[in-house]
């Protein structure tokens, strides 16, 4: 039958794309496409295509601050190459006005990181990783009064609206008046003399002296835009201090604060609005890469798809680096993208019984995982008919290694930045130390030989740089492993890769190398369903890997959204899923349940990514990064073998590389066995046997990890 059937395979997200002319003479996207004339969707590790779906509700693109940013790209695509005399192509009609267009855009972003760093240390820290936008500020710089009456707070919040109007259409006249949007400028105007209106009857003002504050506003933040100075923003300062109807309890310099902030951030947002329309064509054009997008659902899916908790926002968000760098990125949020396998199968249901959908992974059972439990089943747990037993030899170790330096334990997670690479680099020497003896050496000797023929080992680190640091490390400092080491690249578009670079598409050709013995990767770097087995000699087929040496803690970067994002899935699904008697009844627990879940991102998005910081939240902090670290474990188990683990950096459990017990919150060890002790403790019989069968060969020696000290062992 298959091979007669219509099979349709791509990625989740390529299911948003439109349909060719040659298949389909409707203008339709290929979810709707494969929904109305499929009978059978399979989603292949479903809980990876959630993740990837959520990132499509959350889109996030970095403006600066690093080298793949919007503003480094546009640098190095479009204007270092006109500026080093490559410039032919701007004898074209456009690119002119797109050079001048996009370092507008530069002008916005470094005048924003310009002033952020000049901004006092408090202030500034108290709005890192906030999302910020215009109303947003005005909210903190005109705030309500608690005291207030209901009439006097009503009055308020309604002539801080009308002052939100009349901001916005000054700051607009001076951020698109050399990119024009769309639209008649008779309509533009008249659409301006209505916000005035309405913006003198909300604060009881006659419309000229509400004109008057328009001009003098428009006025200051021209001179913003030409000069962005200091002076600038005083200019402006004093205007928004005679808003009528809007007293601020603020001093002048916190008020200077949220005024250098409001216009910076406006103009940076409303610059990016303009430019995007033209990054497409850029694109096109040949000018720019593909990273200039953000990835977000299109209006079609967002059509089928229930609105997120927190509603449609975006907003500017910085971060600040030890170091005091700072970062900037533009984020939004956008739809429920997760429930789109269920939505297909809803508009299937318009043709007659709809489409079927399959969905499997062997890591979506984890209900402490936001981002990766999928909230449906499991209706079956599949079980190979010769699983054996071979799990059961598994061993895991915590193997910190002191400094020889300064004899304390070597922890790169959490080091300061300009530390990290020669801890990196010491941690790999202790581990190499020592000849045959070392533990490196000793982990392929001893782990799991059978018949004379052992098993590889690997260093886990976080990045493809790391990779190709350790590996020039080892080459030049350990001359008995050269030639035996293997390294992950990103595959490069120029240039050739070194001898022992491999790039992820051609990892499973290690297996008919014989000649490597350590493999360095970066966690999550290797595709799901990408094996590394012996495709030679008497353990064909099992896997090549044995001994996985953790150098360093996962940890998502600082400006991660994972969790925001599993959180707000999550919350939006639940909630998706409830019956209400009446409307009513849906409506009241449609705010409680926005009011909820808006409190808990802006309280995790002014917090640091750090398990012991996060309160409430660390357990499924944790519980999102065990999927990646299962993951890989997994990898040494391949054809019923044992695997044997080593967790080298003194990060994940601090307490006990010092000889002290860890506890749920100082260790992610720690916390990483009780989730699993309460998976397969489960309640529910039904669940508590799917979880055994899922997590038992991960859960026996996870509990017993040596050299863990755990509170609960000392009670």
């Amino acid at each position: 039958m298959l091979g007669s059937a219509t099979i349709w395979a791509g990625h989740i997200l390529s299911t948003d794309r439109r349909v060719s002319p040659l298949y389909t003479d409707a203008e339709v996207r290929h979810f709707e496409y494969l929904a109305r004339t499929f009978d059978v969707l399979v989603v292949d590790e479903c809980d990876g295509a959630q993740t990837n779906l959520d990132g499509r509700g959350t889109p996030m693109l970095k403006l600066s601050g690093d080298y793949d940013s919007l503003w480094s790209t546009l640098i190095r695509d479009l204007h270092d190459p006109a500026a080093r005399g490559n410039n032919a192509f701007v004898a074209g009609v456009t690119v002119p006005s797109l050079l001048e267009m996009t370092g507008r855009f530069g002008r916005a972003t470094e005048r924003l990181v310009s002033h952020l760093l000049h901004l006092p240390p408090a202030f500034r820290k108290a709005h890192a990783n906030v999302l910020l936008t215009s109303l947003s500020i005005i909210s903190d710089m005109f705030a309500v009064d608690d005291e207030w009456d209901d009439a006097r707070r009503d009055l308020f919040v309604e002539a801080r609206r009308a002052f939100e109007g009349v901001f916005d259409a000054a700051v607009k006249v001076v951020a698109f008046r050399h990119t024009p949007l769309h639209g008649d400028e008779d309509e533009g105007m008249s659409d301006l003399a209505r916000t005035l209106d309405e913006a003198a009857k909300a604060t009881s003002q006659s419309t000229e002296a509400v004109r008057d504050l328009y001009d003098r506003l428009l006025h200051a933040i021209e001179v913003w835009e030409r000069d962005g100075n200091e002076a600038a923003v005083h200019a402006i300062a004093k205007v928004l201090r005679t808003v009528p109807g809007l007293p601020t309890s603020h001093d002048d310099e916190t008020f200077y604060c949220y005024t250098t902030l409001l216009v910076s951030v406006t103009l940076l947002v409303l610059q990016h609005f303009g430019l995007a329309p033209h990054l497409r064509l850029m694109n096109t054009m040949g000018l720019v890469s593909d990273n200039v997008f953000e990835t977000r659902c299109s209006r079609d899916q967002l059509g089928v798809l229930p609105e997120s908790l927190i509603g449609r926002l975006s907003g500017i968000r910085y971060t600040v680096s030890e170091e005091g760098n700072v970062d900037v990125s533009h984020v939004g949020f956008a739809g429920t993208p997760r429930l789109l396998p269920q939505r297909m199968i809803e508009i299937g249901k318009e043709r007659g019984e709809g489409m079927a959908v399959l969905m499997t992974s062997a890591t979506s059972l984890l209900e402490q995982s936001p981002s990766f439990h999928i909230g449906v089943g499991p209706h079956y747990v599949l079980r190979r008919p010769n699983a054996g037993s071979g799990w059961e030899k598994s061993r895991y170790c915590f193997l910190p290694k002191l400094d020889p330096q300064t004899q304390m334990p070597l922890r790169f997670s959490g080091a300061k930045l300009l530390q990290r690479e020669r801890i990196l680099r010491t941690i790999v020497d202790q581990l190499l130390r020592h000849g045959v003896l070392s533990d490196v050496e000793q982990a392929i000797l001893n782990n799991d030989v059978v018949d004379g023929a052992g098993r590889k080992a690997a260093f886990v680190v976080n990045s493809y740089e790391q990779c190709e640091q350790l590996f020039d490390h080892i080459y030049a400092n350990h001359p008995s492993w050269r030639g035996r080491v293997r390294y992950l690249v990103q595959p490069k578009i120029h240039g050739s890769l070194h001898d022992a670079a491999v790039t992820a598409s051609e990892v499973e050709s290690l297996g008919e190398d014989e000649n490597w013995d350590l493999l360095i990767f970066p966690m999550s770097a290797i595709g799901r369903g990408v094996n590394i087995v012996y495709r030679f000699g008497p353990r064909i087929d099992k896997a090549m890997i044995g001994s996985l040496f953790f150098l360093t803690r996962p940890h998502p970067r600082g400006d991660s959204l994972q969790l925001i994002q599993g959180l707000v899935g999550r919350a939006s699904e639940t909630f998706d899923r409830r019956k209400f008697a009446t409307t009513q009844e849906a409506l009241g627990a449609l705010r409680e349940a926005r009011r909820r879940t808006s409190s808990t991102i802006e309280y995790l998005l002014r917090m640091q990514l750090v398990a012991q910081r996060l309160g409430e939240y660390a357990e499924p902090f944790v519980a999102d990064q065990m999927i990646m670290i299962l993951q890989t474990i997994g990898r040494a188990m391949r054809g019923d073998c044992p695997a044997f683990v080593y967790f080298v950096d003194a990060a994940w459990a601090p307490n006990s590389a010092r000889g002290m017990p860890d506890n749920d919150r100082t260790s992610m060890l720690v916390m990483m066995q009780t989730i699993l002790a309460k998976c397969l403790a489960h309640h529910d019989p039904a669940v508590r046997e799917s979880y055994q069968n899922l997590y038992q060969s991960f859960s026996v020696p996870m509990g017993a990890i040596e050299n863990l000290l755990n509170d609960r062992q000392h009670v």
